[in-house]
């Protein structure tokens, strides 16, 4: 009798637990972040084991740019649910923010220990090494990327920056090439792809790329800029005149 009370009240206490968090899951996506602390406040006592309650108190803490405290909550979900990678990755971006970055790349080696597969914490680190200006590492955290996922376009373009700023264009080129083709929506990487197109005087294939960066979105002006700098290069001035007053007023 005594063990099915205990399993009935332990049964209780999981419904309760889920309606808090539900509770507070709703909070949070509104915004609520101080009410969110006030009431996870009174609830951590109530459900000491439950690391979510730990998790979105510490998710607040950083809404506000409280980072001890959301380092704080996020370490005590993390002593709960020791492969809670979200709580994980939460101290890693509050330590990127903070300029931490021998602390980010500490802790997302830490997450990659716990998960081993995951394209996003390699394609992280290779931005945290960048930042260090480590950028053989970063290049090889991109390639770890794509062996998890080589359709990730992001660790692509990432690992063209990293070799470009090793000042190796052509692989920067081939490399962002790829990255294109897997990603036909980022008018980013297609002005990258003009960039390094333009470093290598192939100005009729940076034009195309220039362009089509703008076909992409109308509004993005470093392809405006670069469309200029290109047809300056090229001494056509009626083009690079044209586009040069387009840097300063972008089309709807």
């Amino acid at each position: 009798v005594r063990l099915a009370a205990n399993n009935l009240l332990r049964e209780e206490q999981a419904r309760a637990s889920q309606n808090y968090i539900r509770h507070l899951s709703s909070l949070y996506n509104r915004g609520k972040y101080q009410k969110v602390l006030d009431r996870s406040k009174v609830l951590c006592p109530l459900f000491p084991d439950d690391p979510f309650i730990q998790h979105i108190l510490g998710a607040a803490y950083a809404r506000l740019d409280a980072n001890v405290p959301a380092i704080s909550s996020f370490s005590q979900a993390i002593t709960l649910k020791p492969d809670a990678i979200p709580a994980h990755n939460s101290i890693a971006e509050i330590f990127f923010k903070l300029g931490r970055f021998d602390d980010v790349i500490t802790k997302y080696e830490e997450i990659i220990g716990i998960k081993p597969d995951s394209p996003d914490t390699y394609n992280n680190l290779g931005i945290t090494f960048g930042k260090k200006g480590f950028n053989y590492n970063a290049i090889e955290a991109y390639q770890m990327a794509i062996i998890q996922d080589p359709t990730y376009s992001i660790a692509y373009y990432n690992m063209s920056n990293s070799f470009n700023d090793i000042e190796q264009i052509e692989s920067a080129l081939e490399i962002c090439k790829r990255a294109a083709a897997l990603n036909s929506k980022s008018a980013e990487i297609r002005n990258n792809l003009g960039v390094y197109l333009q470093a290598i005087e192939n100005l009729d294939e940076a034009i195309t790329a220039y362009k089509e960066a703008i076909e992409i979105q109308k509004d993005y002006e470093p392809a405006y800029v670069n469309l200029a700098s290109v047809y300056e290069q090229s001494n056509n001035i009626r083009l690079y005149k044209t586009y040069n007053c387009c840097c300063h007023f972008i089309p709807e």
